[in-house]
């Protein structure tokens, strides 16, 4: 399982995820509005094989990743 990073860009801290093939995406940790995780022992509903947390954005996109929310859920805490 890959990990969340944070990362700097502008001198604004970011949350650095990545889609299931492995393309790297960079959240601002202010636009997170909603994060929804997979439940393993079910099937996966979130659509697409592999992916473990939905994040939901301000401007009502969404972004599925293969980081878990609880790592997501950590990196946007330690950014506060």
């Amino acid at each position: 399982m890959a990990a969340c990073s944070v990362g700097y860009a502008q001198s604004k801290k970011l949350i650095v995820v990545h889609a299931v093939g492995g393309a790297e995406i960079t959240i601002s940790p202010r636009h997170v509005t909603s994060m929804r995780a997979a439940h393993p022992e079910s099937a996966n509903e979130l659509l697409i094989e592999h992916v473990n947390c939905v994040i939901g954005l301000d401007d009502g996109r969404f972004v599925s990743v293969v980081e878990e929310c609880a790592d997501i859920r950590k990196a946007l805490e330690d950014d506060t």
